[in-house]
């Protein structure tokens, strides 16, 4: 598989204005033919597809692969012979039957299924894959249908993410790692660089270790502060690569997010961004200028540049944007602390989540799982100062 990330890609993007089946169809098809998808790389293989179901969320809020989009994709498999077709993905939290049955069932991944004749993964063991990439991880424990499978089709949503700037193809494959472990991994790379390249690691790993297509879902997408507390945004569009770095620029570019995406920056350095051709509709016809960005993002890059490599980038990092908590509108449910990488919140007697700012990673994971969007992104004053010297 090495060719399909070293080799020129070629990106499609195609208008597609709503969730219709019969519009989704279409464009899905016609993504297919730009990048050259054979019937015979479907025909008799199992096909798993793998959404983004970051944690239970009503398709409403955009946070989410729209189920439309998956039942779509399950009926263009069937009808080019696919032996079967599996939705898998592995959400925040403990990655039990319980809880695949919820995100699926919030997620409407249950009734695409149904609709379209494919099954649902509660197959809850995972299988040790050699890491190809370079991270402290010699392996990566990855969800079995995913190792197992023939084909994975990666259906990722595009959204801002204030840890990592954007997640997209690459960001989305993060979600093969089972349950918690999620967690400590964000523990193991508290560095934010060295965790944006342990997930191209991931994705170089996964995607050279099965075959492997890469869709996103652009028609709505998710701006500010996302992945999962952001605004819906219209976008009309949809993305197909067999490169999921490729994909991941393309869409970068269209919301203005190629500054600021952390991943897409290790994927550049790492060598795993290829040359590509954007094919379909093109990408102007897209481009949204004034997508907004999350709160953690820094829009005066030249100063950043300069501060990152003060002190070995350590000054940088004690001045990153961390989470505060909302006392407005926290309900103490506890999410937050159970999310904790760093196991740095608590819960206090007034029934208000604490976080001790001291050993906080920044990693955004209690943000990103808060059910009350209680978690808000606190700016170090510094930076603020930094903004007038451009």
């Amino acid at each position: 598989m090495e060719e399909i990330i070293k080799e020129k890609a070629a990106v499609s993007l195609r208008a597609c204005e709503n969730y219709e089946m019969q519009t989704v169809r279409h464009a899905l098809q016609a993504l297919f033919d730009d990048i050259s998808v054979k019937k015979e790389e479907i025909s008799g293989k199992r096909v798993v597809i793998k959404p983004n179901l970051v944690r239970k969320m009503d398709i409403s809020a955009a946070g989410t692969t729209n189920p439309f989009v998956v039942e779509a994709l399950i009926a263009l498999c069937t009808e080019y012979g696919a032996k079967s077709v599996t939705v898998a993905e592995s959400p925040a939290g403990p990655y039990t039957e319980a809880s695949l049955r919820a995100s699926y069932k919030v997620g409407k991944m249950d009734e695409a299924a149904k609709n379209a004749g494919a099954e649902l993964n509660f197959d809850l063991s995972a299988k040790r894959v050699a890491s190809l990439g370079h991270s402290k991880e010699r392996t990566f424990n990855i969800i079995t249908p995913i190792v197992e499978a023939d084909l994975v089709i990666n259906v990722s949503k595009l959204k801002t993410h204030n840890l990592t700037g954007m997640s997209g193809a690459v960001k989305n494959l993060f979600g093969v790692i089972p349950g918690t472990e999620k967690l400590e991994m964000h523990a193991l790379y508290p560095n934010l660089s060295d965790f944006s390249a342990m997930i191209c690691d991931l994705c170089e790993t996964v995607c050279k270790s099965v075959g492997t297509l890469h869709v996103i879902d652009a028609v709505i997408g998710m701006e500010g502060n996302g992945p999962t507390n952001g605004k819906p945004r219209k976008l009309g569009f949809m993305g197909a690569s067999r490169s999921p770095f490729a994909l991941d620029e393309a869409c970068a570019e269209i919301i203005g997010m190629k500054e600021h995406s952390s991943i897409n920056a290790q994927a550049k350095t790492r060598g795993f961004l290829p040359d590509y051709d954007v094919l379909g509709d093109g990408n102007e016809a897209f481009v949204c200028k004034d997508f907004i960005l999350p709160d953690s993002s820094d829009t005066n890059r030249s100063a950043i540049n300069i501060l990152s490599k003060l002190f070995g980038g350590k000054l940088m990092e004690s001045l990153r944007p961390r989470p505060v908590v909302d006392g407005e509108k926290c309900v103490g449910c506890g999410e937050c602390a159970r999310s904790c990488p760093a196991k740095t919140i608590v819960i206090t007697d007034k029934k208000v989540a604490l976080i001790y700012k001291k050993d906080c990673i920044k990693c955004f994971c209690c943000q990103e799982l808060c059910p009350k969007d209680a978690i808000r992104v606190k700016k170090n004053p510094i930076l603020k100062l930094v903004g007038l010297f451009t």
